[in-house]
């Protein structure tokens, strides 16, 4: 994984779970470099929201999120693939982050459109570019 290094402390522990819990696919006809690209950005989203809200930054050790409402209190991001017919698959990737609000759900495929207060990511500009292809 490109992100590998983003899931570990300085010390090389994990910080961040990695479950993946992958089906038996098919080959499907798709676009694999927009596809990737979007998947690289929302897994670095998930990892972001994960890093803020348990504040890992350069800790080793993860904390509680400061909502306290988390099940699960090792940061964790899950991916699920499986096959829902005969020419379609479903791909979910899901973390026990803080979420995202209702309002940035309406915008996350406008272009250059951030939840990120330096506004420093192009994550807004690629999902608007990748979505023809989903």
């Amino acid at each position: 994984m490109l992100l590998q290094n983003r899931l570990k402390n300085q010390s090389g522990d994990p910080i961040i779970q990695v479950l993946k819990e992958y089906g038996s696919l098919f080959y499907i006809e798709c676009y694999p470099g927009q596809l990737n690209q979007m998947f690289i950005n929302l897994l670095n989203n998930a990892i972001d929201a994960l890093e803020e809200a348990y504040g890992l930054g350069d800790s080793s050790s993860p904390q509680t999120p400061e909502s306290g409402e988390s099940n699960n209190p090792i940061p964790t991001i899950r991916i699920i693939t499986e096959k829902i017919d005969a020419d379609r698959v479903a791909i979910r990737i899901a973390d026990n982050g803080p979420g995202i609000t209702e309002s940035a759900k309406n915008h996350l495929f406008d272009p250059f459109f951030t939840t990120k207060p330096h506004h420093n990511s192009n994550f807004g500009e690629n999902f608007s570019l990748t979505r023809p292809c989903i």
